[in-house]
């Protein structure tokens, strides 16, 4: 049986972890702050409002928060981003499939700039 010697450091400069990034650390504290808070579900909206809605979004390209009827831990479900098109009973909502009676509640979101 062959002995393998200890592991001896190159002495390179390291690079500081991922996870200890101070941007992942913030958003990971304001998720964690979002569920501290106390949670009010968004209001049903009508089919005419949330097709409204939709139709915008799309044709401004805007970002969109699209609240699901169904729950997780007592807080409806939501997926963000931006609709890319329509099918047949459904929403496409970044290569997400989304079904037009499942959905709640659909806010736009203000555009954030990455230099901002």
């Amino acid at each position: 049986m062959e002995v393998v010697p200890d592991y001896e450091d190159r002495g390179m400069k390291k690079w500081r972890p991922f996870y200890s990034s101070p941007e992942l650390r913030l958003s990971l504290n304001s998720v964690m702050n979002e569920f501290k808070l106390p949670y009010q579900a968004p209001p049903q909206m009508t089919a005419e409002e949330i097709d409204q809605a939709l139709t915008r979004a799309f044709r401004y390209q805007e970002r969109v928060k699209v609240t699901l009827s169904s729950t997780w831990e007592e807080r409806h479900v939501y997926h963000i981003g931006r609709i890319i098109g329509r099918a047949q009973g459904y929403v496409i909502l970044e290569r997400m499939p989304i079904e037009y009676e499942d959905i709640r509640h659909v806010e736009a979101l203000p555009e954030v700039k990455w230099f901002e």
